[in-house]
């Protein structure tokens, strides 16, 4: 089922199927106002508009950790930091995989609802690279040395903050562009699809990062 653009009349039925565009699925419709349009997927049922909202997320993610982590080491001393490097020490010492999955579930599972979830999320993810930051001036390296590292040794962490930020940009989206049904069809067909694989992902990435203590 897809929605005219000219006239938003739901068609039911693609007038010609899935075929291959490059790296694209297509499907086409003709709405009975004589509009004929198309759909383009990507493995599978993803749309690109959801596959934009992955590549926009991810680096709204680096973006931010980098921009933040630079500003805090540029104005904490290093005797703040090093307070703060032995705070993390010793709470680092104590955690688990479960108690290192609650925490991130803790910190982004408000990504599930549109427009406010964006903002706590932002919050949440300043914090993060602040204290990257932070850590950078008493291990005195570069700041995006350090983002680097935790891109890559939590790089399932972040693919899970990806999907789920990815999600809510889209159904923000939809909410502000398309009909109320358009959202309530997301919700129900893909939007716990993406949730389940952040989930996935989170508990992963703790695993991960329980075994590199």
């Amino acid at each position: 089922m897809a929605r005219c653009p000219r006239c938003e009349t739901e068609v039911v039925d693609p007038t010609k199927d899935y075929w291959k565009y490059g790296v694209f699925k297509v499907k086409m419709y003709e709405c009975p106002c004589g509009n004929q349009f198309r759909e383009y997927f990507i493995f599978g049922s993803v749309t690109i508009e959801f596959v934009w909202c992955l590549l926009v997320s991810f680096l709204l993610i680096v973006g931010s950790l980098w921009f933040v982590a630079d500003q805090a080491h540029r104005t904490v001393t290093l005797e703040e930091a090093r307070q703060v490097q032995i705070a993390l020490k010793a709470r680092m010492s104590e955690r688990t995989a479960s108690s290192i999955f609650v925490n991130n579930l803790a910190a982004s599972w408000f990504l599930v609802a549109p427009y406010v979830g964006l903002i706590l999320f932002g919050v949440t993810l300043c914090n993060t690279a602040w204290h990257i930051g932070v850590l950078a001036v008493a291990q005195q390296t570069a700041p995006q040395t350090l983002v680097a590292k935790a891109l890559v040794f939590g790089f399932a962490e972040t693919l899970a903050y990806t999907v789920m930020l990815a999600e809510n940009l889209y159904l923000s989206w939809i909410i502000v562009k398309k009909p109320r049904e358009d959202a309530t069809a997301r919700l129900t067909s893909h939007s716990w699809k993406s949730f389940l694989l952040y989930l996935v992902l989170l508990f992963l990435g703790a695993v991960l990062e329980e075994r590199a203590l």
